[in-house]
């Protein structure tokens, strides 16, 4: 079947270009390959691949609720596709937000040091734990015809607990990913920001969630030529409906408490974005599966579907794109590696769902011989590509050209910068201004450019321990100084600096003959092969002793932390004018 082979390699093209943009953002970092910027840092990356992505997950847990604990057996066919779905959808999405964050190798830390009072630490853990539990339920499909049946078994006896607490978890971090907007009233538009927001998340997600299940089974039908199971994905739109009009109303109901249904009709741009939106989200899914001829037709239910899809991916596009545009210093449009790398990282997850469904007994509830009239089947497939041998050339050879074409074009479009990384403009640290005539008060204003905070220096210092305290924030001295100043070392805002002058070292102790005085001859004479500083500026430094160096951070007791904590929250330090 041309249809199955020609999407395979679209999916391989479209992965290719993600492969090299994954390369281009590890080599060159975010600045180098995004439009980010520190009004938009999430732009189109984050928002699509992760809020977006996770909603379109939502229904395995819908539909894990439905069967496994609301009883209804009639769906059950339906599970394992929306399980899977589940699965690849948080799966490329943390794999896709371990790139987003500027440490990818960090994305462990949520693990081990907690932070319980942010949104962030709570999506990370329940989106972690969740993915967990999808692993657990596709599981069994894997194990049940191999040595592994007795652990299949284990699971599924233990299935109701497990889909629970899926239910759960997925829950809590839909309504969390709404609240992390809540934080921003000030930058995100009035007609998507509301304290609604979380709830508007999870209904819309569960709407939207169960019409990709519907979505992909249809997709797999007419891809794989399967008959298709209609009382069940027929029965999936009445439910999905219903939820996409509660969400409806809600939006509306939204819109008129707040005083906001005037601001739809002010010409302002952003109500275009966001009448789309509740018309691919809500309006045309209703209206196609209210009506009962294109409700029990295989392609009102597909235009349905798109459409639902389509309106979620908008509507997190606008909360978390479109309507911080305004408010932006700086215009933003995705560059073009962060577009591949987009798209890149869903073509992957249909890879791998390609790769399941043709495996794995996934759409268990179709015979393996039930093509539709006039369908011819699955051909021979080749064993590298999986592509169909059909044409001039075999799948093998064919999908081995594309690649090589793809990841030469993509390398060639993407600019060097995004592999060689962003080179940073000098941007010199000014020394602080006195806010008073005793400069008992400081203005910090390193780059000057009239936004700074006012730090009251003496204050710090007499809750410190007076001039015995200046080594607990000046960590370290330039020779012959007591307490240097952060600018003196920190002398560029985004570039390292040094304050050793080499030169000035050699002239000092003997030219050439100086070497073995600060390195050690046998290894390479470089910066991690020499002498620390206090070895030889003990005095000049301000050290008395070799363990004041170890003294430079102390670290106070537990009650002496608390009272610091308290310290801080007491004092706010004030943005000038």
């Amino acid at each position: 079947m041309r249809r199955a082979g020609g999407l395979k390699e679209l999916l391989w093209v479209l992965s290719a270009f993600g492969a090299v943009a994954i390369i281009a953002r590890l080599l060159g970092g975010l600045g180098a390959t995004t439009a980010l910027s520190d009004s938009m840092p999430w732009g189109m990356w984050k928002i699509l691949n992760m809020v977006a992505g996770v909603a379109l997950a939502t229904g395995g847990f819908a539909l894990a609720a439905a069967v496994r604990v609301f009883e209804l057996r009639k769906y059950e066919p339906a599970l394992r596709p929306a399980i899977l779905i589940a699965l690849l959808g948080y799966g490329s999405s943390c794999f896709a937000l371990a790139l987003d964050i500027g440490l990818p190798h960090a994305i462990w830390k949520p693990i081990v040091f907690w932070n319980h009072h942010s949104f962030l630490f709570e999506v990370a853990w329940c989106v972690m734990l969740y993915f967990t539990v999808t692993i657990l339920e596709t599981a069994p499909i894997v194990l049940e015809n191999t040595r592994g049946r007795w652990l299949a078994g284990l699971l599924h006896r233990a299935s109701l607990p497990i889909v629970i607490v899926g239910i759960t978890l997925s829950t809590l971090h839909h309504t969390s990913l709404g609240s992390l907007f809540l934080v921003m009233p000030a930058r995100l538009h009035e007609l998507w920001f509301t304290p609604w927001i979380p709830l508007l998340f999870i209904v819309s997600a569960v709407g939207a969630g169960i019409q990709t299940v519907i979505l992909v089974s249809l997709g797999y039908s007419w891809i794989y030529g399967r008959e298709r199971n209609m009382p069940v994905l027929t029965g999936l739109a009445k439910g999905s409906a219903v939820i996409l009009s509660l969400y409806l109303i809600l939006k509306i109901v939204d819109l008129a408490v707040r005083g906001q249904i005037g601001t739809l009709f002010s010409g302002q741009w952003e109500a275009g974005f966001f009448f789309a939106e509740l018309a691919l989200g809500a309006v045309i899914p209703i209206a196609l599966i209210a009506a009962r001829a294109t409700r029990h037709a295989p392609v009102g239910l597909t235009v349905a579907s798109i459409s639902a899809v389509l309106g979620l991916v908008l509507n997190r596009l606008n909360v978390g794109v479109t309507g911080l545009l305004r408010t932006a210093d700086a215009p933003y449009f995705p560059s073009l590696p962060e577009i591949s790398l987009s798209i890149g990282v869903i073509a992957m997850a249909a890879l791998a769902l390609v790769y399941i469904v043709e495996n794995y007994p996934i759409f268990e509830d179709i015979p393996a011989k039930a093509f539709l009239p006039g369908e011819e089947g699955v051909r021979e497939l080749d064993p590298l590509g999986r592509a169909w041998t059909f044409g001039w050339m075999t799948g093998r050879a064919r999908l081995s050209m594309l690649l090589v074409v793809s990841v030469s074009l993509a390398a060639g479009l993407f600019s060097g910068s995004a592999f060689g990384g962003m080179r940073l403009k000098r941007a010199p640290v000014r020394q602080p201004l006195g806010a008073d005539a005793a400069r008992a008060t400081l203005f910090l204003d390193g780059d000057r450019n009239d936004e700074g905070v006012l730090f009251p220096h003496d204050a710090h210092k007499e809750r410190l321990g007076g001039e015995e305290s200046c080594q607990q924030c000046h960590h370290q001295d330039l020779p012959g100084d007591h307490a240097s100043s952060c600018f003196r070392c920190h002398a560029d805002m985004a570039q390292p600096s040094s304050v050793f002058d080499h030169e000035t070292h050699v002239a000092e102790l003997g030219d050439k003959w100086s070497c073995v005085q600060c390195h050690d001859s046998r290894l390479p004479k470089n910066v991690g092969n020499s002498k620390p500083c206090h070895e030889c500026h003990e005095e000049d430094m301000g050290l008395k002793a070799p363990e004041t160096v170890r003294a430079m951070h102390p670290v106070p007791s537990r009650g002496r932390r608390e009272e610091r904590r308290g310290e801080a929250r007491r004092m706010r330090l004030l943005p000038l004018g």
